[in-house]
């Protein structure tokens, strides 16, 4: 589910990337493994900035990693994301909240 919603699909590429689409052609990819590693174990985002770590308190954060909310008393990571990987007038940097410990529930 991604907020309440039912996911209808899911695939996995010859990358084993997951992609979820529903029936409106959006696609929801996961981030990258080699982002959640460097922000959970070293600390830096996708613009090599340190990322702020903190525990929910009310929970409801967004949290991309899990495609779920953060719940209350999870500690929680906010960090500079950038899905494109090549240069252009698109590329750009936005805050994402992922779990600082890997969801259990896949």
């Amino acid at each position: 589910m991604i907020d309440g919603e039912l996911v209808r699909k899911k695939s996995i590429d010859g990358a084993g990337v997951r992609t979820y689409h529903d029936g409106m052609n959006l696609h929801i990819s996961e981030l990258p493994a080699d982002f959640l590693a460097r922000v959970r174990d070293r600390g830096l985002d996708d613009q090599l900035q340190a990322v702020h770590r903190f525990v929910s308190v009310a929970g409801g954060e967004p949290c991309r990693d899990a495609l779920r909310r953060a719940r209350p008393g999870e500690e929680v990571i906010l960090a500079s994301f950038c899905p494109y990987t090549l240069n252009g007038p698109y590329k750009e940097f936005g805050p994402v909240f992922v779990l600082a410990q890997p969801d259990p529930q896949p």
